[in-house]
C-alpha cells in the first residue's frame, strides 16, 4: 500500500508542507490557529475501529500523553478517552460512526475536544484535529492524518471564565432580590 494525500485546502503544515508529504514527527507544528505545538500523526484504518495504527507520532506523542510512540495504538487511544466533544455538528461523538462518515465522505475535516486518562492517572484535554488520508491508487480513504494538541490550558481559562461568569450572575441576582426586597 502506498501513502497518500491528504484532500486538505486550508492552509495548515499538510499542504504548506506539498501534497502527500507529511511534517517530520520531530519537528515544531502548528497548524495556523494559534495552538501550541502540535503531535502530528497518520492513522491507518484496520479492518474495525480500534484496529488502526498510528505513524509518525514520533516522541512528541510521549511528551503529550506519556505513551511511547511504539505503544500508541488506536486501541490504546480509544482506551484512554473519557469524553469527546464534536466541534461541529456533522462530527459523531461514536468512533464507530465517525470512522464510517469518514470513510464515506461525510466527514472531510474533525476536529473535537478529547478528555484522556494519562497512564499516571491524572486527565488531560487535548485537540484532536484530522482529514481524511487517500490511497493515491484508488483514491479510497484509508485513514486519517492530524495532529494532537495539548489543550488543558485553554480548556482551565475556560472553565475559569464560566465560573466567574456564574459567579458574576448569582451575585446579580442576589442584589436584584435584595433591591427588590428593600423597595417593599
Amino acid at each position: 500500500m502506498r501513502l497518500v494525500s491528504s484532500q486538505y485546502n486550508h492552509g495548515n503544515a499538510f499542504s504548506r508542507a506539498g501534497r502527500g508529504s507529511f511534517p517530520d514527527a520531530g519537528e515544531p507544528c502548528s497548524d495556523g490557529s494559534g495552538q501550541a505545538e502540535g503531535v502530528p500523526f497518520q492513522l491507518i484504518f484496520g479492518q474495525q475501529t480500534g484496529e488502526g495504527i498510528y505513524l509518525n507520532t514520533g516522541v512528541k506523542i510521549s511528551h503529550l500523553l506519556g505513551i511511547a510512540p511504539e505503544d500508541f495504538t488506536e486501541s490504546l487511544y480509544y482506551s484512554i478517552i473519557e469524553e469527546i466533544i464534536p466541534l461541529s455538528g456533522n462530527i459523531p461523538a461514536d468512533p464507530a460512526l465517525c470512522r464510517r462518515k469518514f470513510i464515506n465522505g461525510e466527514i472531510t475535516s474533525y476536529a473535537a475536544e478529547v478528555l484522556v486518562r494519562l497512564p499516571d492517572g491524572g486527565k488531560k484535554w487535548i485537540l484532536d484535529t484530522s482529514v481524511p488520508l487517500y490511497d493515491n491508487e484508488t483514491g479510497r480513504v484509508i485513514g486519517s492524518q492530524g495532529f494532537l494538541y495539548d489543550d488543558d490550558g485553554r480548556k482551565r481559562i475556560l472553565d475559569m471564565v464560566l465560573e466567574q461568569r456564574r459567579q458574576s450572575d448569582e451575585t446579580e441576582r442576589l442584589k436584584a432580590a435584595f433591591l427588590h426586597n428593600i423597595s417593599h
